[in-house]
């Protein structure tokens, strides 16, 4: 896709499913090369190669966090880390970040940045990969009247499939890295490459993080909760039993995802 928006509705539960508390984003993404349906094609002017996409994220509320932003470049090379800066509206000024913050808790959630979409971190040559196929009983709908209710629910609050995979096993190699191994499903007969399931282990080797995306939404209807149509997430803390669970709006091909949505003077007005 060369522009992306989403509409992110994040949801805090405790480890007995108890809604703690909600938040409002917008996440932006866009191809800087190899785009393929908006002016300019297939690359930016200029590029030459260098940066392969950008990211933002905008809090549009609660009042207490609104206005948080965050601009991630990510480079097409591999050995040259992402540059993220962020807009801190307690204290009104811009920070550049360090590797180590795209690993901590967004606003208190047990999401990551590099767990967006199950996977953000930036591939680099001290990884290495074993993968190898499956076929593995997966979650398709979540029944139940509490998405948040994580580590409550049983086998029967939810419909299941058996379907192929590849999984892949990434030891990142990385001592002062958040995870040292993490292992991600990668759907097979899906045409899009999906990564439905992600289990991340720290450095201690327990399991730390697992991220879940049906690529569906949370939906409420008659009474229960359903994942239908669109994206949904759960990022659960396995140590702490802690859950969050995000559903997106999404705009595929979004015409309006501006290069001005990409830049520290955009991300300061949209963040007013």
């Amino acid at each position: 896709m060369d522009n992306m928006t989403f509409y992110d509705f994040f949801m805090l539960y405790d480890k007995n499913g108890k809604l703690e508390r909600t938040f409002n984003s917008v996440l932006r993404k866009k191809r800087w090369m190899g785009r393929l349906m908006f002016p300019p094609i297939p690359e930016f002017p200029g590029n030459y190669g260098v940066i392969d996409n950008k990211e933002s994220i905008v809090i549009l509320e609660p009042y207490d966090i609104k206005g948080f932003a965050m601009l991630r470049i990510i480079y097409s090379d591999v050995k040259n880390p992402d540059a993220v800066f962020s807009y801190i509206p307690a204290i009104r000024r811009i920070r550049r970040l360090t590797g180590s913050d795209v690993t901590d808790p967004m606003l208190g959630s047990d999401a990551i940045y590099d767990d967006f979409e199950v996977w953000r971190q930036k591939l680099n040559p001290k990884m290495t990969f074993k993968m190898r196929e499956t076929e593995s009983l997966v979650e398709i709908r979540m029944l139940g009247k509490n998405p948040g209710r994580f580590f409550k629910k049983t086998f029967q609050e939810s419909e299941w499939e058996i379907r192929p995979f590849w999984i892949l096993e990434i030891k990142t190699n990385e001592p002062d890295y958040v995870y040292s191994r993490r292992i991600t499903w990668v759907e097979r007969d899906s045409g899009g490459f999906g990564l439905p399931y992600s289990e991340n282990y720290d450095q201690k080797g327990r399991l730390y993080r697992g991220s879940h995306c049906a690529h569906m939404k949370f939906e409420l209807y008659k009474g229960n909760w359903y994942q239908d149509v669109a994206y949904g997430y759960i990022y659960a803390d396995r140590i702490m039993m802690h859950t969050t669970v995000c559903y997106q709006n999404p705009i595929w091909q979004d015409p309006g995802c501006t290069a001005e949505s990409f830049t520290l003077k955009g991300l300061l007005k949209q963040a007013k």
